[in-house]
């Protein structure tokens, strides 16, 4: 989280990554690139968060 996030805020910000330590979303901030949906994606699910 290179976005200039507070210590506070790193501590209360969620992440999701992959289970080699990818991370592909900061929720609430950003989705990496990477890992957004494609015209060529095949496959993926969708995720709901609320506070």
């Amino acid at each position: 989280m290179h976005n200039k996030f507070s210590e506070f805020e790193k501590h209360k910000t969620w992440i999701l990554e992959t289970a080699d330590g990818t991370i592909c979303w900061v929720v609430g901030h950003r989705l990496d690139e990477r890992f957004k949906i494609q015209a060529d994606t095949k496959a993926c699910f969708s995720m709901v968060f609320s506070r």
